[in-house]
């Protein structure tokens, strides 16, 4: 905001517009002298081709004849004076007579000849396509009347006017005995006395009817096509602006955009008329003049609000003020009032142009203001085809190209194209946002499972800790309760293993369990495993198992390979689980050896109908080698009972003998006395 104007530049765009204003005064300014042209009024098409069956633009030059109303029968009877030569499409307030300009009020009788070409084939009808005629008319070919638009007459009261572009197709038998067959006499009777431009303004076409058909259709589609091009355009510019500024700034240059597509379509009479067929004069001029204005209005407002401290509110109020007045007065007055003035609409609308391409946005631009360069080219851009268009309606001439649609659209254009450029990097910028913002959230996302999965790996130690824990206070639990059992029960070889069996299979959760001692059988000189305690046997199967031998089945393959078992695939009739049901063998079964320090005792035999964990099984192990020590220790003294029991019995035996063998010594010494004294 702090930067100065160039004063170069802004005396150079001053330079520009003030010479484009001034070429507009003066070509506004300028009449045709179009009388005593030194040509007739003859359009010959009979060179072109059959094939070619091409359109043809009426312009040149025509029989004029004003303030008549001349018929065809007029020029068959030769009743009318010296012509006058116009050069058509122009309207009739260029023409000068007698030096002087025509006013727009009158009526007037236009006539020409055509020498059409030759036809592709008899039966083709040829037509003409006559425009929107200022502003009531009659027409005649060859006598023949095709067309009568609005009331023609030679005074305002009696006149009427319409609007309308027609088609007409030429009757094949319209011809006139005055000329010849091949030529057609064209005759156009016109009355205005409502509108500021008088007269033929635009270019009768004629040719093939089915050929003008076709084209008309196509203009049409083409002026809908290019107004809903345009309505687009300017909706995406709104659409564009709030996304980028935010606010309803944007809304007031769409409401210009809006107003001069309006406009631009109105002067396009033939698709605005084919919209509205029934429209009056002064509702279609309404349409074609009050947009303006307003569209200049709301452009100024649009400027102001986006520039506020470049814009100068005193100057500005009055210019949007006058459109708005403008486009007031032109919708209460008569047509034939305010379209005297439609330069000074299109001057206002020029003016304001200048005021804000100079006055405003050559500040703007030094300042470096956010869009100021797209709103200067955008309105020098429709400021130059505003003027070519003026240009071109001062020259009598058609542009080659719609330059109300053009200047809308470099307009909206070049509004537009810079908003969807920012758009875009905005776009690309958001995407590389969401991109870093992906990846980032990416990042702690396996930063966070990273953790979580350390986390769960803690707990999954922790768990298997406390698990391990519980296990080793359960195995602990489990080995001082069989200490416990064993420390209260009497030392006695039954008591202990039945006490410390059920002890144990309660605590493993056992369904079946049977205890086996080994003894050495001392007359045979094997050993042989007793069944000495058991759990839910039933009588019939500690009958049947109560003695093993060495090496017999499981149990005494276990004792002989003094081996750990887990078998869950047993036998059918092995160690059965008995039940009112029913009996059936354990799904999982353990054979442990019991071992003890100083040798193997036995076997313990454990049955459940689930397989047993290793930690029970280190459990049944530590508990079966205590009551395998506690069997060897209880084993062993009954061994040393028995043994001192023999000794005393052999004790006794002997002493037995020596008193036996004290008397039989006793006695032969008796013997032996006796003998002795005998002899002696």
């Amino acid at each position: 905001m702090g930067q100065r104007i160039n004063p170069r530049a802004s005396l150079a765009l001053q330079g520009v517009g003030l010479r484009f204003l001034l070429l507009w005064v003066v070509l506004s300014c300028a009449t045709t002298v179009l009388a005593g042209v030194d040509t007739c009024a003859v359009f010959d098409f009979r060179n072109g081709s059959a094939a070619a069956r091409t359109t043809h633009k009426l312009k040149g030059y025509a029989e004029f004849y004003w303030q008549k109303l001349i018929d065809p029968a007029d020029f068959k009877a030769r009743a009318v004076d010296t012509p006058t030569l116009a050069r058509i499409p122009d309207t009739w307030t260029h023409y000068r007579v007698n030096g002087r300009p025509l006013p727009s009020e009158g009526c007037a009788t236009y006539r020409f000849f055509i020498l059409p070409p030759a036809k592709s084939r008899p039966e083709e009808l040829l037509a003409f396509r006559l425009p929107v005629i200022y502003s009531s008319y009659r027409f005649w070919v060859n006598g023949t009347l095709l067309a009568s638009v609005g009331r023609v007459a030679n005074n305002p009261f009696g006149a009427k006017s319409k609007p309308a572009v027609l088609t007409l197709p030429v009757p094949l038998n319209a011809a006139d005995s005055a000329h010849t067959p091949d030529t057609l006499e064209c005759v156009l009777q016109v009355a205005n006395y409502s509108y500021a431009r008088a007269g033929i303004r635009h270019n009768i076409l004629f040719g093939p009817m089915d050929k003008i058909l076709l084209d008309a259709r196509q203009e049409i589609r083409g002026d809908f096509l290019t107004i809903g091009i345009l309505l687009v355009l300017i909706v995406f510019y709104g659409l564009m602006d709030r996304a980028a500024y935010g606010g309803l700034q944007g809304l007031w240059m769409v409401a210009t955009g809006l107003l001069l597509a309006a406009h631009t379509l109105s002067e396009s009479s033939q698709a605005f008329l084919d919209l509205f067929p029934n429209l009056s004069w002064t509702m279609l001029n309404v349409a074609r003049y009050m947009p303006t204005p307003l569209a200049v209005a709301c452009s100024l407002i649009f400027v102001r609000q986006r520039f506020p401290r470049e814009v100068n509110f005193w100057v500005l109020l009055p210019l949007a003020s006058v459109g708005v007045v403008a486009s007031v007065l032109i919708a209460i007055l008569p047509p034939a009032i305010f379209s005297e003035y439609k330069h000074a609409i299109t001057l206002y609308g020029l003016v304001s142009i200048l005021f804000l391409v100079l006055g405003v946005l050559t500040r703007a631009i030094c300042h470096r203001k956010p869009q100021a360069w797209p709103i200067t080219l955008g309105l020098l851009g429709i400021f130059a085809c505003i003027t070519a268009d003026a240009i071109y309606l001062q020259l009598g001439a058609e542009s080659p190209l719609k330059l109300g649609y053009l200047g809308l659209f470099l307009l909206f254009a070049i509004l537009s194209l810079p908003l969807m450029v920012n758009l875009v990097t905005q776009a690309r910028r958001r995407a590389e946002r969401n991109i870093a913002q992906q990846a980032e959230i990416a990042r702690y996302q396996e930063e966070e499972a990273r953790l979580v999965e350390e986390r769960n790996e803690e707990c999954a130690k922790a768990a298997a800790l406390q698990e391990e824990i519980r296990t080793q206070q359960w195995i602990e639990a489990g080995y001082t309760g069989m200490e416990n059992t064993l420390t209260k029960t009497t030392r006695e070889m039954t008591a202990i293993c039945k006490t410390s069996l059920k002890m144990l299979a309660k605590y493993v959760e056992a369904n079946v369990a049977a205890l086996y001692v080994a003894r050495l059988n001392p007359e045979t000189m094997t050993i042989e495993l007793h069944l000495t305690a058991d759990q839910a046997l039933t009588q019939a199967q500690r009958d049947e198992n109560s003695l093993i031998m060495q090496g017999e089945g499981l149990i005494g393959g276990c004792y002989t390979s003094n081996t750990m078992q887990h078998i869950t695939d047993l036998p059918e009739h092995f160690l059965q689980i008995s039940s009112g049901l029913g009996q059936c063998a354990p799904p999982a079964i353990l054979l442990v050896p019991m071992e003890a320090d100083t040798g193997s005792v036995g076997v313990v035999v454990l049955g459940r109908f689930t397989p047993f964990l290793p930690h029970e099984i280190a459990l049944i192990r530590r508990c079966v080698h205590m009551v395998s020590n506690a069997v060897m220790g209880i084993r062993s003294g009954e061994d040393n009972i028995h043994a001192l029991e023999d000794a005393n019995r052999e004790v006794s035996r002997l002493r037995h003998q020596v008193n036996e063998l004290g008397e039989a010594n006793a006695a032969l010494e008796a013997q032996v006395n006796g003998l002795t004294a005998t002899q002696g």
